[in-house]
């Protein structure tokens, strides 16, 4: 008889896990791996909203998966919410950046209905190979109050949302920063 070897729990969490609140954010730096995951969840009445973002190393590509889920509950009224994701470079200029809103009406008899929205980057060539040299720094927020969010376009525009970048940029690798609803983290290769 062959016994079958259990996973331990440090075999299914390879990497580091951190956690504030409802939010996740995992980091396996391994090639072929996650290099940033984001999972967060906000909930105002009967509306919901979850959205992700997976930053993944293929070794030939590195790429970007944004999803997001909005869902209202009850026979009345209409739920919004909303996704945005930059990654920014070391001068936290935007390289790539996505904002998405969804707006979902109630639904009777169901009583629940929702909208979901995906997208994916391949980022391939010296785009890639700039994020591996250089590094990078993401910026993910989720909110359930509106059905847009608006990106910053450089540096000045990022302080007047949270006043000072310096804490962000002076993070390590794997460092975590969360102000005004944005989560950032800074991710060297």
């Amino acid at each position: 008889m062959v016994k079958k070897s259990k996973k331990t729990k440090k075999d299914e969490n390879e990497g580091l896990i951190l956690f504030s609140g409802e939010q996740e954010i995992k980091i396996e730096p391994q090639a072929g791996k996650y290099i940033f995951k984001y999972y967060n969840r906000d909930r105002q009445g009967g509306t919901r909203t979850k959205g992700w973002v997976n930053v993944i190393d293929l070794g030939n590509s590195i790429e970007i998966r944004l999803e997001l889920r909005v869902r209202k509950s009850g026979y009345t009224g209409t739920g919004k919410g909303a996704l945005g994701f930059q990654l920014l470079d070391g001068q936290f200029d935007p390289m790539i950046q996505q904002s998405q809103g969804l707006t979902v009406g109630a639904r009777a008899p169901e009583g629940v209905h929702e909208k979901k929205w995906k997208k994916v980057y391949a980022l391939t060539g010296a785009y890639a190979e700039r994020i591996r040299s250089e590094g990078l720094i993401l910026a993910a927020s989720i909110s359930t109050e509106y059905d847009n969010i608006g990106l910053p376009r450089n540096i000045a525009e990022w302080k007047k949302i949270i006043a000072d970048v310096a804490p962000i940029l002076a993070m390590s690798n794997g460092g975590v920063f969360e102000k005004a609803g944005w989560y950032f983290m800074k991710v060297i290769k």
